[in-house]
């Protein structure tokens, strides 16, 4: 068998953990149970407090994003801009497992607007503090939902998403957004 190399070299995971490599450190990831097929995990995002970078107007605010409302209308908007964000204060920290992001549903000239999103966690809203959970590659089309594994299992009680649009300003909208942690 080979030996093991960088972060993962000499680690001190659980037989029931695996090693990913999270430079310059590493972090154990639990396996998957072996009678469920999952691991224990809630949406821990819903209701929570909100922000983003801007608003594209009142009726659209980041709030939105964690009603539990998956409907045309209801969704956040920020105002065209480079790498617009929301983000969630999950109250607490979280070992988060995933994200799952709900595209705006009734716009269909829309469609090309999120062609790349980042999704983040950490302790402030400074992204070089953060964690990178994973990325969506797109674009999205309307009411696309979007799941986003963290294999990595970030820790931290704030997850901010960010459209990456280098092109030109570009708004940012997503109906819901809805985090997994435990």
């Amino acid at each position: 068998m080979p030996e093991l190399a960088g972060p993962c070299k000499g680690h001190d995971c659980k037989v029931s953990e695996v090693c990913i490599p999270n430079s310059p450190t590493y972090t154990c990831v639990p396996l998957l149970d072996h009678t469920t097929g999952t691991r224990e995990r809630i949406l821990v995002s819903q209701g929570k407090k909100t922000g983003q970078s801007s608003t594209y107007h009142h009726n659209y605010g980041s709030r939105l994003g964690v009603d539990g409302i998956k409907e045309p209308n209801n969704h956040f908007h920020t105002l065209d801009e480079f790498e617009p964000f929301w983000w969630v204060n999950l109250g607490q920290v979280y070992k988060i497992q995933k994200v799952v992001s709900t595209n705006r549903m009734n716009c269909i000239g829309c469609t090309g607007r999120l062609k790349k999103m980042v999704i983040h966690v950490g302790n402030s809203l400074d992204t070089c503090q953060m964690k990178l959970c994973g990325q969506f590659i797109g674009p999205a089309v309307p009411n696309q939902i979007i799941v986003t594994p963290c294999f990595a299992l970030p820790q931290g009680q704030i997850v901010k998403l960010t459209s990456v649009n280098t092109a030109a300003p570009d708004f940012f909208h997503l109906s819901e957004v809805e985090v997994y942690g435990f």
